[in-house]
């Protein structure tokens, strides 16, 4: 019996906001085979280093804290953000403690803790700042610190500002168990894309040999795929930039299915001198992509094609009359 080919590792980036969280996730990998990388981020900058490593061929990012939920927030797929658990949160906040018992806690905006609750347990006074941006997040740690907190608890970002002031700075570390989890869903997500695109590989298979012309764009009206005739029955060399296609959207009816998510059945459309039977509709690609796409043939061959059909089933119809 054939063996079949082990799967490739997943390709992954680590985006970090501190060397910390780095060496957590070199500990947590241990005995896994996703092939990680390490990009150093901070919360403005982290989105767009997100969407460069997924267009370098990543197939899912991971991230933590205010940074990684900018990243997911901002991205919308191939992102998984690993959990800051309140009993992250207690565990830091008790080796600041060993410092100060007045403690600054930096959290982004949408994050949630119990800091009375806390405060309890510890035996200790947590002064919360929120932020959204790397700005505010400076403005409010140097704020914090000339009101005489030194001590300060969050993300990478945080950690520097207050030392690069003289105070010093706890990272926030998700537990290894954390870690994990998020490579187990990080693994799925990868595996859920690569059957997406063996699937979307056989779609454009067999698109390509349809004797029709065939363009797929997505939501924002990008193209997706298509097949050479497309290209020749609108009067377009195969090289032409993709910049050559949005005037046919409209008579295609993508727009109008893009608009609608709903068929448009057989339509008439008048195209670089021709005329066009157009059949179009919605289409979902890669989980949540949304697609349209159109298939379209030229009047004069569909008429040539009826001719034929009529004349082979007169000539049937002849010999089966003179067959009596």
């Amino acid at each position: 019996m054939t063996q079949s080919a082990p799967t490739p590792p997943y390709r992954m980036t680590f985006l970090a906001h501190s060397p910390e969280l780095v060496d957590q996730m070199k500990l947590a990998l241990r005995g896994r085979f996703e092939q990680m990388s390490y990009e150093s981020v901070d919360f403005d900058n982290g989105p767009a280093k997100a969407r460069a490593c997924l267009e370098a061929g990543s197939e899912v990012i991971l991230c933590h804290g205010g940074t990684g939920e900018a990243i997911r927030r901002t991205i919308g797929h191939s992102v998984v953000a690993i959990d800051r658990t309140d009993m992250d949160v207690i565990k830091t906040l008790r080796r600041a403690k060993q410092l100060s018992d007045q403690v600054i806690l930096a959290a982004f905006r949408e994050e949630r803790h119990d800091l009375e609750e806390m405060e309890s347990i510890l035996n200790m006074r947590i002064h919360h700042i929120s932020y959204t941006s790397n700005a505010a997040l400076a403005t409010a740690v140097q704020r914090a610190y000339d009101r005489g907190l030194k001590v300060l608890v969050g993300g990478g970002v945080s950690k520097r500002y207050i030392e690069e002031l003289g105070g010093t700075g706890f990272v926030i570390r998700p537990s290894e168990h954390s870690i994990r989890l998020a490579l187990d869903h990080a693994a799925a997500i990868a595996r859920q894309k690569r059957e997406e695109s063996m699937r979307h590989a056989d779609l454009v298979a067999i698109f390509t040999q349809l004797q029709e012309g065939v363009l797929c764009i997505d939501a924002e009206e990008r193209l997706v795929f298509s097949n050479p005739l497309a290209f020749r029955m609108l009067g377009l060399p195969l090289d032409a930039p993709e910049e050559a296609l949005p005037p046919f959207f409209g008579p295609l009816g993508l727009k109008d299915v893009l608009r609608t998510m709903s068929p448009r059945p057989d339509n008439v459309a008048d195209m670089a001198g021709e005329s066009f039977v157009v059949r179009s509709f919605p289409l979902t690609m890669h989980g949540n992509l949304r697609c349209a796409v159109a298939f379209f043939r030229d009047v004069p061959s569909l008429q040539k094609i009826n001719r034929k059909i009529g004349e082979e089933l007169y000539v049937k119809g002849f010999v089966a009359r003179t067959g009596i």
